[in-house]
């Protein structure tokens, strides 16, 4: 399980000065495991991409359940996208 940190919803909008579409998807920051943070000792805090129905159904939680292989903990999936 990881804790979500915090969260941010997609948003688009006009840049006027590149005279396009800017688009940010939804994402979610979370805290790495004890396990993650051996891998990746520099990093605490991971930013995911996620759909919108993810992003839905984690609105209201607190943490995630993820999904890695021990040889590659930095390639998870949530439990929510399968």
């Amino acid at each position: 399980m990881l804790t979500i940190v915090s969260r941010r919803r997609a948003s688009s909008w006009w840049d006027g000065y590149s005279n396009r579409y800017r688009k940010v998807p939804n994402s979610l920051e979370l805290e790495l495991s004890s396990n993650q943070k051996v891998a990746f000792p520099r990093g605490m805090i991971v930013t995911v991409e996620v759909s919108q129905s993810v992003y839905n159904r984690l609105e209201k939680r607190n943490t995630v359940r993820i999904y890695y292989m021990p040889e590659s903990p930095l390639t998870f999936l949530l439990e929510e996208e399968l």
